[in-house]
């Protein structure tokens, strides 16, 4: 028995590479990007917050966008903001904490996290601070299950 069969990890193969070998989702947002539209307003977003909520029964998922980076990777397609203002994020954070908020009233009872991720940008741009603040808002409102994806 080899080392790679041993920890679990499947034995790498031509066939195994070939069958993997086709381009795949960059990682992304979902809804994705082009799913915007002007058409989409306040209304349709409100609509659709109150069906999520009459499904009380299941599950959510989470992810919190946050955008700042202080320099621009050469190879990133994601919706970032360069700058290393603070009053840009600061800004940024107060209406995420309230949107995080109206968010969580609209979901009436529906509370239970099973996938909690933030992305962007680099979340670690924001300050230690400003981290808690946004996971202590989150978890206010919210129970993250015990087996949740977090990252």
């Amino acid at each position: 028995m080899s080392a790679r069969e041993h920890d679990g990890a499947p034995e790498v193969t031509v066939e195994l590479i070939q069958k993997h070998d086709r381009p795949g989702p960059r990682y992304t947002s979902y809804p994705t990007a082009n799913e915007f539209t002007e058409s989409f307003g306040h209304d349709q977003y409100v609509g659709r917050l109150e069906e999520a909520a009459r499904r009380d029964d299941e599950p959510i998922s989470l992810y919190v966008h946050l955008p700042f980076c202080q320099t621009r990777c050469s190879f990133c397609a994601c919706n970032v903001v360069i700058t290393q203002r603070e009053d840009v994020v600061e800004k940024y954070v107060d209406h995420l904490l309230r949107e995080i908020d109206l968010v969580a009233e609209r979901l009436s009872g529906r509370r239970h996290l099973i996938q909690y991720h933030w992305g962007g940008g680099t979340p670690t741009h924001l300050s230690v601070g400003q981290i808690r603040s946004v996971h202590e808002a989150v978890r206010g409102h919210f129970t993250i299950d015990a087996d949740a994806e977090v990252a």
